[in-house]
């Protein structure tokens, strides 16, 4: 269930780059950020929990550690810092917003690949 989000985000971006961008202006707050955070620590913990019965274990392991450092480093940049990314990407064109959906969807493709759909994906 975890990479529904991912996946959804990903279908938003290829389809309706202005709806993503809308979507990230909302949550472009001081309790948005953690809330990311806290889903990619939660996703991290997720893949960790589930990586011995999975089609590549060390490469889901990982991800599961690079993800819950990415994770827990978001509040350590910074409101500041953070906001200056969203506003970057405010800025994009679309076609580059397209591309980091195709990449999203990809990741959550991929993730319920690993985990094989159905049992934590």
């Amino acid at each position: 269930m975890l990479c529904l989000l991912p996946f959804a985000l990903g279908v938003l971006g290829l389809v309706s780059p202005a709806r993503l961008r809308a979507i990230v202006r909302k949550l472009a707050t001081p309790f948005g950020f953690y809330v990311g955070a806290a889903f990619r620590v939660v996703l991290g913990a997720a893949l960790l929990a589930v990586h011995p019965s999975t089609r590549e274990p060390e490469f889901v392991q990982v991800l599961g550690i690079l993800l819950i450092v990415g994770g827990l480093t978001i509040p350590a940049l910074g409101l500041a810092r953070l906001r200056g990314m969203v506003d970057w990407f405010m800025e994009c064109d679309p076609a580059l917003v397209r591309g980091w959906g195709a990449l999203a969807l990809s990741f959550s493709l991929l993730l319920g690949y690993e985990v094989g759909f159905g049992t934590l994906a």
